[in-house]
């Protein structure tokens, strides 16, 4: 039962077998008074102490009684296979091992000194996971950070699993995930992320399917989820979408849903809502007054995690909110953060800031996460978007079809590019090749658009269908879609395209772009440089080619179900709620905040007091 006193603090150690734990203790040791440390079983006991699982400390163990407990988490095929190594040191061959082992375990749980059990059952109410992929060291200067101690000044990880290389059938390899199911769903694991089976080891490739991807959570309880929507009452953008998406898919599953919203009409909501959600409205306007209504309101409803999506500087409102109620807070970022940043919209500094004051961040895409701060990837996971599906598919080759369609679904400003698609329009077509450009959406940019397409002698070959409260008739229609956007979060409309069953054309260098659209299988990707010849010579390809278009958007929807669609990812969504649920709300300690001291008293100054004062005093200029 590892327990150390560090200062004034009690803090417990959930020590999960081959996860690095011993560094972690020798580490605390060190840093602090031992409280309770034993390595040795003690009659009447199956396991060490160090290894008990959450059963056993709940009945032994209350959660009052410590300040501050923590674990570390690993790949349950990386776990398995370094347990092999140190019992057999690979003699036993390693399926006949695995096999043995689970086939032992309905009769002894406790088989290896308590080594063999799913992470799951360690963990217990309101710990902090970390991931053992994170790295030993960058862990424990976390922890560090959290209890006000110097972190390591070099590795501490000292029992690292020789590198012998382990050989395993597929059967094996489907025993471990079955066995360690529970593992792969609250953790968010997967076979390609085991850094000794998964994809590029030895030249191995091994595909993991929808049922690999995390699914359920650990605990069946209804959580309280106060889920922030800013503008779902004022708008139908990607965002209110997803967040309709994720309030609905949580309902439908059992827990209690609270959209927050900032409207001083009380608006309601653009996106059908199952009638059990409920709607909070508060102002719009950030002051001290509405902060105290925002608080007293979250505190009646007493949730169990804040959730905040978007990203800009309101969401210093929800992190202001969980500092006060002690609550977890999840952000979840719904644009290209380089474009935020050019725009002024979130400066990197604040989101950086930001982020570093909430408990978990939920990020789009890869590259968004790679884009983060070392210290602050640990806090993010990744899930894409989701579309619902289609009603009726699309004909991509359009055979019967007496005009074709071109579909783009985008607002009319700036940043979608609608300009550049019509110029490459023009130039892929001709008076009487029977294709149409179907434009759905509204912005300022109309009167422009239509006066360009007049100019270019399009005249009836571009039709405005302006806003639409559903754009999924138009798919039905279509047999190509475009999406020319400069900057994206993780874009809708080709997930509507694959939903669909059309092929699409965007921009490789849009965020979203090369992770939606398959290059030459599910559409096509352009490059930027002469961007109107690029996309016009792409376009004129699927406009010639009818068997190309039906492939295309076959392979789309293919994608589109194995990989995006909405019960895949929203299962990805509970998994995350509820882990942060389950944290201990980090917004308490703010040591890692990036920036200099005259920021990091900012932000404790506006956590006490509230973010209006935040906003007050930020200074842009000042913002790295």
């Amino acid at each position: 039962m590892p327990l150390f006193r560090v200062f004034d603090r009690l803090v417990l150690f959930v020590h999960i077998p081959k996860a690095g734990g011993t560094s972690v203790e020798r580490f605390l040791s060190a840093a602090g008074e031992t409280a309770l440390l034993h390595g040795r079983k003690i009659r009447g006991m199956s396991m060490t102490p160090q290894h008990i699982h959450a059963d056993i400390y709940e009945k032994i163990l209350p959660e009052s009684f410590y300040d501050y407990s923590f674990c570390i988490v690993r790949n349950p095929f990386d776990r398995l296979a370094s347990e092999y190594i140190m019992r057999t040191g690979s003699e036993e061959d390693f399926d006949r091992w695995v096999e043995r082992i689970f086939s032992e375990y309905p009769a002894d749980q406790f088989v290896h000194d308590n080594h063999i059990r799913p992470q799951t059952e360690f963990i217990l109410p309101g710990i902090e996971v970390f991931r053992f992929e994170e790295g030993i060291r960058n862990i424990i200067g976390r922890v560090a950070a959290r209890l006000d101690i110097e972190p390591p000044k070099e590795d501490v990880h000292q029992r690292k699993s020789p590198p012998i290389e382990i050989s395993a059938t597929e059967r094996t390899l489907q025993r471990i995930e079955e066995f360690y199911a529970s593992d792969f769903e609250a953790f968010g694991y997967a076979r390609d992320d085991s850094s000794r089976f998964g994809r590029g080891q030895k030249g191995k490739k091994r595909s993991t399917s929808g049922a690999s991807l995390p699914t359920r959570v650990v605990s069946d309880k209804p959580l309280s989820i106060a889920l922030f929507v800013p503008w779902i009452t004022k708008g139908r953008g990607g965002t209110e979408s997803i967040g309709a998406m994720v309030a609905n898919g949580m309902a439908e599953r059992g827990h209690s849903v609270n959209i927050h919203t900032f409207d001083d009409n009380r608006g309601e909501p653009t996106w059908p809502l199952r009638p059990e959600i409920t709607i909070s409205w508060h102002p719009e306007t950030d002051t001290e007054s509405s902060d105290s209504q925002l608080l007293m309101e979250l505190t009646l409803q007493s949730p169990d995690v804040i959730v905040g999506l978007h990203m800009n500087r309101i969401c210093f409102r929800y992190v202001y909110c969980g500092y006060k109620l002690n609550c977890p807070v999840l952000l979840s970022e719904h644009t290209d953060p380089d474009f935020a940043d050019e725009t002024g919209a979130l400066l990197r500094g604040e989101r950086e800031r930001i982020f570093a004051s909430a408990d978990h961040i939920h990020l789009l895409t890869d590259g968004f996460r790679n884009d983060l701060p070392s210290y602050l990837r640990s806090k993010a996971t990744v899930i894409p978007n989701t579309v619902a599906p289609a009603a009726h598919q699309a004909d991509p080759a359009g055979h019967d079809a007496a005009r074709k369609t071109i579909l783009c679904v985008a607002r009319l400003v700036p940043r979608k590019n609608v300009d550049t698609l019509v110029a490459a329009f023009g130039k892929a077509t001709t008076p009487d090749d029977g294709w149409c450009l179907r434009i759905v959406g509204y912005g300022s940019l109309l009167d422009q658009l239509r006066a360009q397409a007049e100019m270019l002698g399009l005249g009836s070959k571009v039709i405005f269908e302006g806003r639409k409260e559903d754009a999924y008739p138009f798919y039905e229609k279509a047999q190509l879609v475009v999406l020319p956007s400069y900057a994206e979060g993780l874009p809708l409309v080709p997930l509507e395209a694959m939903a669909h069953g059309l092929p699409c054309i965007g921009f490789s260098d849009c965020s979203g772009i090369p992770i939606l659209i398959e290059n030459g299988v599910t559409g096509l990707h352009v490059e930027r440089e002469d961007q109107v010849d690029s996309l016009a010579d792409a376009i004129r390809k699927l406009m010639s080619d009818p068997n190309l278009r039906a492939s295309m958007g076959k392979a789309a929807k293919a994608r589109y179900d194995s990989m995006f669609a909405p019960e895949l990812i929203l299962d990805r969504w509970e998994a995350l709620i509820q882990r942060a649920a389950l944290t201990h709300p980090q917004s308490r300690h703010l040591r890692e905040i990036a920036g200099s001291v005259v920021s990091r008293v900012a932000i404790r100054s506006a956590l006490e007091n509230g973010p209006s004062s935040y906003f007050a005093r930020r200074s842009p200029e000042g913002e790295a």
